[in-house]
C-alpha cells in the first residue's frame, strides 16, 4: 500500500485548517437563514389562523421511493393539526401501496422538523396556499349540501309530527261531564247541563218563598 509522502499530506491538513476557520462564520449564516425561514413561517401561521380554516391540507415536496415500485417514501408539507394547534407542519411517510397498514408516519410542527427537511418543503408552500384554498372550498361546498339535506329532513320530520298531532286531536273521545273539581265540560252542550242543574235548585226555593 502506498504511502503519501509528507507533502501531500500537509497539504491536507492545510486544507482542513482553512476549512474549520470558515465553519463559525458558515453557521453563523446557516442558523441566521434558518431562523429567517423559521420568522417567515410563524408570520404565515398567524396569518392563516385568522381563518379559522381547520382543514388538512398536504403536498409533497420530496420523493425518495424508487419508481415502478409499491414502496414509497414521501416528504411533505401540509396545514394540519399538530399537538392540539393547527399550523404549517411537515411529515414523512413511508409504506407499501399494497399494504395501508405498513405505513409508518412522522410529523412535526414546521419549525421543529429538522432543517434539512425544511429546507426541502419551504419552496413548496405556494403550492401548500393553492391546495390549501382548494380544500378549504370543496368543503364548503359539502357543508352547504349537507345542511341543505338535515333541512330537509328535518321538515319532513315536523311535516309527520304535525300530521300525527292533528290526528290525535281529531279521534279524542267526548267524555261525560261529572260534578267536580279539575273538571271541565266537552262542549257547548256539557255547559248547558250544568247551568240548568245549577239554576233548577234555585227557582225552587225561590218558588217556595212566594
Amino acid at each position: 500500500m502506498p504511502i503519501e509522502d509528507n507533502g501531500s499530506l500537509s497539504e491536507k491538513l492545510e486544507r482542513i485548517k482553512k476549512s474549520v476557520q470558515k465553519l463559525p462564520a458558515t453557521a453563523t449564516s446557516l442558523n441566521s437563514a434558518s431562523d429567517e425561514l423559521a420568522q417567515s413561517v410563524n408570520e404565515l401561521d398567524a396569518v392563516l389562523k385568522r381563518f379559522s380554516l381547520g382543514v388538512p391540507a398536504w403536498v409533497i415536496s420530496a420523493s425518495h421511493g424508487p419508481e415502478g415500485t409499491f414502496g414509497y417514501d414521501l416528504e411533505e408539507i401540509g396545514y394540519a393539526k399538530i399537538s392540539g394547534r393547527w399550523g404549517v407542519a411537515i411529515r414523512t411517510r413511508r409504506g407499501d401501496e399494497r399494504f395501508d397498514e405498513s405505513e409508518e408516519v412522522e410529523q412535526w410542527v414546521f419549525n421543529e422538523a429538522p432543517r434539512f427537511l425544511r429546507v426541502a418543503a419551504a419552496n413548496k408552500i405556494p403550492e401548500l396556499l393553492e391546495e390549501l384554498i382548494t380544500k378549504a372550498s370543496k368543503m364548503a361546498e359539502s357543508i352547504s349540501e349537507k345542511v341543505n339535506d338535515v333541512r330537509v329532513v328535518t321538515a319532513a320530520m315536523r311535516s309527520v309530527l304535525e300530521d300525527m298531532a292533528a290526528n290525535q286531536k281529531e279521534a279524542l273521545p267526548l267524555r261525560p261531564f261529572t260534578k267536580g273539581k279539575g273538571r271541565q265540560p266537552n262542549d257547548i252542550n256539557e255547559i248547558t247541563d250544568a247551568k240548568i242543574q245549577q239554576i233548577g235548585p234555585k227557582m225552587g226555593t225561590a218558588q217556595e218563598g212566594k
